[in-house]
């Protein structure tokens, strides 16, 4: 799970122009089905930054 959410958080980092700067995070929902496998719902930046 920790790689999916990294490749999310970079590629939101390129398209929000804030590559490198602290603070910046996202919010993620995500379920898990009963055969395991992860899906993610929906993704947007953190409202705080």
């Amino acid at each position: 799970m920790r790689d999916y959410l990294s490749v999310i958080h970079d590629e939101f980092a390129i398209l929000y122009d804030v590559v490198g700067i602290e603070g910046f995070g996202m919010d993620i929902e995500y379920k898990i089905t009963a055969d395991d496998q992860l899906f993610i719902k929906q993704a947007r930046r953190w409202v705080s930054f």
